[in-house]
């Protein structure tokens, strides 16, 4: 809700857990998934590689509370197109 409300964003689904998040991006196939790093069935990361490997053409995005350097070369080398903080602004995420 908070992209929609920047205006520049269409929000197409969202999904309730990792593997939810796969089946949904390969239906919709979004320019871009944000995805959360820590979710229930499957991280972000294997979100990221899911896509990757399968070749869909979605960028995925993470979020989370935790940025480190680490953290952030694992989700790069599985095929995350970005990392972000949970607590950047909307425009930030926009």
């Amino acid at each position: 809700m908070r992209l929609e409300d920047e205006g520049a964003v269409n929000v197409v689904a969202q999904a309730v857990n990792g593997l939810d998040a796969i089946r949904l991006i390969r239906l919709h196939q979004p320019d871009i998934a944000l995805v959360d790093l820590r979710m229930p069935a499957a991280t972000g990361i294997d979100v990221a590689a899911a896509v990757a490997k399968e070749h869909v053409p979605t960028k995925v995005l993470l979020v989370s509370a935790c940025v480190d350097a680490a953290m952030v070369a694992r989700a790069r080398a599985a095929g995350a197109h970005g990392y972000l903080p949970k607590d950047a602004s909307r425009s930030v995420l926009a």
